[in-house]
């Protein structure tokens, strides 16, 4: 069963709807689009109101925020170990060859 015109969905918290910050706006103006209310039980957020719309809009943005807070600095270090990585083949013997 799926929500129709008029009907509400309820989760425990606005991330539960998808794992990026873009995937909760989609979300928010699909189910908007269709005439869907969303409610968040934890932060009280109803989306059938503007200023509950509007503070949802303001607490996805700035998980978008955190996350690129995060990620760019996560991607500098990745990219400055793969600068310093050597990527040639190394044959090394732990045993030197010992005379017979």
């Amino acid at each position: 069963m799926y929500p129709g015109h008029g009907d509400t969905l309820v989760v425990t918290k606005p991330d539960r709807l998808g794992r990026l910050a873009g995937n909760h706006k989609q979300v928010a103006n699909d189910l908007q689009d269709q005439g869907v209310g969303l409610l968040a039980l934890c932060q009280g957020i109803d989306t059938t109101t503007a200023g509950s719309r509007s503070f949802f809009h303001m607490l996805v943005a700035i998980a978008e925020f955190e996350r690129n807070l995060i990620v760019g600095p996560a991607r500098d270090g990745l990219a400055a170990t793969r600068a310093r990585a050597w990527k040639g083949d190394r044959r090394i013997d732990f045993l030197p060859h010992r005379g017979k």
